[in-house]
């Protein structure tokens, strides 16, 4: 932002550096590729000076945060880290947890008093309006490298069938599976990297109202017919049972 933000007195600095390290909250979901954009002529897109720099510039891209580019839906075009959530944004990465804890413990080293939560984590499985089932090119591309299990490969039986509430949205295993991976990278960067993780906060409970799809796209470990049921009866799904059992198993009860 540049020239565009206040300057903050020492005292004003002082002031933030004490208060607003309470802890870190983490809304965290998938990982995309990345490359520094480049100008017509080859060279690299440099980012502006801290002199240069103002709001204006500040919204030109100096990454191409674009999955290798955009294909139907908005989705990401194959090879995508992990494999196609229900939302166009979101792919199925589970070390994206492990590599930003790691990332935000060094970061901001001895600022964080409390440690990290992670304030929202989840998916909404693939569905009718946003899957890629059968993705040999993304299985293929971590084959060549030796990781074959990070493509999270998935076959069509698995997609939403609102039809059905019977099939795989009561019975979610892949979104289960988002909440094993997700969860074993937080143990390993809390184990093993010792990064200081206070709380896990799962997205979400229900299905909700997502402000870019509405209703049509289902989040929730507890399904509620938005569209038939006007009592807007709560149905746990196996996902619920799972995560509520995870968090018995691994967190401390007082």
């Amino acid at each position: 932002m540049g020239k565009d933000l206040p300057e903050f007195t020492e005292e004003e600095k002082a002031l933030l550096k004490g208060s607003s390290s309470d802890f870190l909250g983490w809304n965290t979901y998938t990982s995309h590729w990345a490359a520094q954009v480049k100008n017509e002529d080859g060279t690299y897109v440099e980012p502006p000076s801290a002199e240069e720099a103002n709001f204006e510039n500040s919204k030109r891209d100096m990454w191409d945060d674009n999955c290798k580019g955009r294909g139907e839906g908005w989705t990401c075009i194959p090879p995508t880290l992990g494999s196609q959530a229900g939302s166009s944004w979101n792919t199925k990465y589970g070390p994206t947890i492990r590599v930003g804890l790691n990332w935000f413990a060094d970061r901001y080293k001895g600022l964080i008093k409390n440690g990290i939560i992670i304030t929202e984590n989840g998916c909404a499985q693939p569905n009718y309006k946003v899957s890629r089932a059968n993705d040999v090119e993304t299985l293929e591309y971590f084959k060549s490298i030796g990781q074959e299990e990070l493509a999270d490969y998935y076959e069509a039986d698995i997609i939403e069938d609102e039809k059905n509430i019977n099939g795989s949205i009561l019975h979610d295993e892949y979104r289960i599976d988002w909440y094993k991976q997700y969860l074993e990278n937080l143990r390993l960067a809390y184990a093993e990297d010792g990064v200081d993780v206070r709380g896990y906060m799962a997205w979400s409970l229900l299905d909700n109202f997502e402000w870019e799809n509405g209703y049509e796209t289902r989040f929730g470990m507890t399904y509620i017919d938005f569209y038939h049921d006007k009592e807007l009866k709560r149905v746990p799904k196996d996902s619920l049972t799972y995560l509520g059992q995870w968090y018995l198993d691994n967190v401390e009860q007082e």
